[in-house]
């Protein structure tokens, strides 16, 4: 780490990180600055967030007026998120605070939305803090097993190629643990004539059409299909972490879910 620090350094670059304790820093010396306050901050994907990183917003807050909104379930940087929305509830004084759980999810269909549910519970998330579809139902929610990594590849250009010729599907995402697979699909997919897109860490583009990425990059966005490559326990063990990611994955599928793995399919996967 302080070899990654100094290297950056020489950049004259910090790791976001670092950005909150070098601002915590720099206001003990100097103060706030008038124009670094503000009369309401919003924080979205807030589970990523540290106790720390809002207690530094709140000092640059007037009145401690905040909109904070984020999703337990999605909270895949759990190193540096939170567990529970009470660690963040106890920076604020009781009468000037308030508690709103919003459940009803209107992304996915009730399939993916149960299927998705289904993966945390086996992860060991609370019931509590599940989805509740909107009524609007579609496909069911297709597995498949491949017997080699090649059958795999196959297997993957296969489901590409079939929702693609549906006609109100416009966008597809190919979604993998890491990004070395991804970057091997992306080429599979491109010399089957496809033509995919590899989205990448800081790319500020998107150009819709079929798509090829790691499920870490994958929240925030979303997509008419999804086609999961590596659905297998050496992939997406049976923990909490993983159940998150693989729940990320899932629920970018707006109308359509299919996943495929290799060997033994992930514990978290529903029978």
């Amino acid at each position: 780490m302080a070899a990654a620090t100094a290297k950056l350094a020489k950049k004259k670059t910090v790791a976001a990180d670092d950005l909150a304790p070098l601002l915590y820093i720099h206001n003990r010396f100097y103060g706030i600055e008038s124009e670094a306050l503000f009369d309401h901050t919003v924080i979205d994907e807030a589970q990523d967030f540290s106790p720390f990183q809002v207690s530094l917003l709140n000092d640059h807050v007037r009145s401690g007026s905040f909109t904070v909104l984020g999703d337990l379930a999605q909270g895949i940087h759990g190193y540096k998120g939170i567990a529970d929305w009470d660690e963040f509830m106890s920076l604020f004084e009781p009468e000037k605070r308030g508690f709103h759980k919003l459940l009803r999810s209107y992304r996915s269909t009730m399939e993916i939305i149960a299927f998705a549910n289904e993966v945390l519970l086996r992860g060991g998330v609370s019931e509590e803090n599940l989805a509740v579809p909107v009524f609007r139902s579609g496909d069911p929610v297709e597995v498949t097993a491949a017997a080699s990594d090649k059958e795999r590849e196959a297997a993957v250009i296969k489901a590409v190629q079939a929702v693609r010729s549906q006609g109100d599907i416009d966008t597809v995402a190919v979604i993998t643990r890491g990004m070395p697979e991804a970057e091997r699909l992306q080429a599979a997919l491109e010399k089957a004539g496809l033509a995919p897109s590899l989205i990448q860490a800081g790319q500020e583009k998107y150009g819709g059409g079929l798509s090829v990425l790691p499920a870490y990059l994958a929240k925030g966005l979303e997509f008419d299909a999804v086609v999961l490559a590596d659905a297998d326990v050496n992939s997406y063990a049976a923990d909490t972490r993983d159940a998150k990611l693989l729940y990320v994955a899932c629920t970018r599928a707006l109308h359509k879910l299919t996943l495929i793995y290799t060997g033994k399919p992930s514990p978290l996967l529903p029978e």
